[in-house]
């Protein structure tokens, strides 16, 4: 239950974890002032904003850390049982 549960966000934090090596680890040079412009231009106000990297991405943020986890676990919990917790 827990695997079904929690695997496809963990493969979404894994797989960001992944793009911030890129992100963070770039050669100064032209990819990285590509990198700070674009960050530079991102619309923070806008959760429907396209950004190639996650953390630039606010919609991405709200979903990845706003997030409950106890209440999706409850939730699972409670299907698996067949009956509400009290």
């Amino acid at each position: 239950m827990y695997e079904s549960l929690r695997k496809d966000r963990t493969t979404v934090n894994v797989q960001g974890a992944i793009q911030n090596r890129v992100l963070y680890h770039m050669e100064d040079g032209p990819e990285s002032e590509a990198r700070n412009e674009a960050f530079k231009n991102v619309d923070w106000e806008d959760p429907e904003s396209e950004f190639q990297f996650g953390w630039g991405n606010l919609g991405y943020l709200k979903r990845l850390m706003g997030f409950d986890t106890v209440a999706d676990a409850k939730r699972c919990f409670e299907e698996w049982i067949g009956r509400p917790l009290r």
